[in-house]
């Protein structure tokens, strides 16, 4: 966090301290309101873990050079096995 978030944070809860209860009520309902905006505006790849984003990563560049196995080919030999 830079000096700029902190002193942010800092004044904010500076103005907290001063705030009734019903004041304080109207800032948390202010907050939960963005807090669920950012978490629906978020990108589920954020919210993979590295593995997962390499394993993807992984795939996709199998899938550029060409290296797939048709969903035909696949049920023909899964079909084969039974």
């Amino acid at each position: 966090m830079g000096v700029a978030a902190n002193t942010i944070d800092s004044k904010i809860i500076n103005y907290l301290n001063v705030l009734n209860f019903n004041e304080k009520k109207v800032v948390l309902s202010v907050v939960e309101t963005f807090a669920k905006e950012n978490k629906q505006n978020s990108d589920f790849w954020d919210e993979l873990s590295k593995t997962q984003q390499l394993a993807i990563g992984a795939s996709l560049k199998e899938v550029a050079d060409g290296k797939l196995t048709p969903h035909k080919e696949v049920m023909l030999k899964l079909r084969s096995k039974k």
